[in-house]
């Protein structure tokens, strides 16, 4: 009987060669064995599309040439969302996707997908307390924070598919899981407020959901039960 795809997540790589160093070999048990299907995932802040431009490219061409068989990402609010807005929407992973390259997909907001056998609740997005000090269209973008629109779908995706979901991977995280990493109030960013209400919708109907998120650039797995805070640890996640 065949191997089973592999399932790897990590947090923030701003883009950055030097972030992406976490997936050398040394990084994994059995890097030599990535069956067909195996798929790692950025939680946001993947940097992956800034300018479109030649680092892009660069960066694109270095994440063809690893083993997995699919690289893909939620944003964060450190994305280019025009760019990410203007990517071919194809089919992937039982849902749509916006498609970067051969190998690397973006995982839209609200939306559920089938990956490596689990199902995978997706919202991207959160709010940048420095965007007084960037630049509009150059380095932040008013799309970081999810739209009514966007809202709204997770929302009814949630209450579809809640008994069903096995994975939840967001950029940021419900504001009482902030609360251990803030060092400011929270209560303003918009996007931790969307995601407690998802959590409490999700946790009235399912006990077995397992919480994935970035945005806070520290490691700290197995955080309050269901959660895991990512950055550079990457994980293999049991399917």
């Amino acid at each position: 009987m065949p191997n089973k795809p592999r399932l790897f997540i990590s947090g923030d790589t701003h883009g950055s060669l030097e972030l992406f160093d976490r997936l050398h070999p040394s990084n994994f048990s059995d890097y030599g064995n990535m069956p067909e299907g195996s798929v790692l995932i950025i939680l946001g802040d993947a940097g992956i599309l800034w300018d479109g431009g030649e680092r892009d490219q660069e960066l694109i061409d270095f994440l063809e040439d690893q083993p997995f068989t699919h690289i893909a990402f939620i944003d964060g609010n450190h994305d280019n969302h025009h760019l990410l807005s203007e990517l071919e929407s194809v089919e992937g992973f039982g849902g749509q996707v916006g498609r970067v390259s051969n190998k690397v997909y973006h995982l839209k907001r609200g939306h559920v997908y089938e990956i490596c056998g689990q199902r995978v609740f997706c919202m991207g997005g959160a709010l940048s307390i420095d965007k007084h000090l960037r630049t509009p269209y150059v380095d932040y973008w008013p799309e970081e924070t999810p739209s009514e629109e966007e809202q709204q779908l997770g929302l009814e995706n949630m209450e579809g598919w809640c008994a069903s979901i096995d994975l939840v991977l967001t950029h940021t995280c419900p504001k009482e899981v902030a609360s251990h990493f803030a060092t400011f109030d929270i209560k303003y960013d918009p996007t931790e407020t969307y995601l407690t209400v998802l959590h409490e919708r999700l946790s009235e109907c399912n006990d077995h959901f397992r919480w994935f998120f970035g945005h806070w650039h520290v490691d700290q797995p197995d955080l309050d039960g269901h959660f895991s805070a990512l950055y550079r640890e990457v994980i293999e996640v049991e399917v």
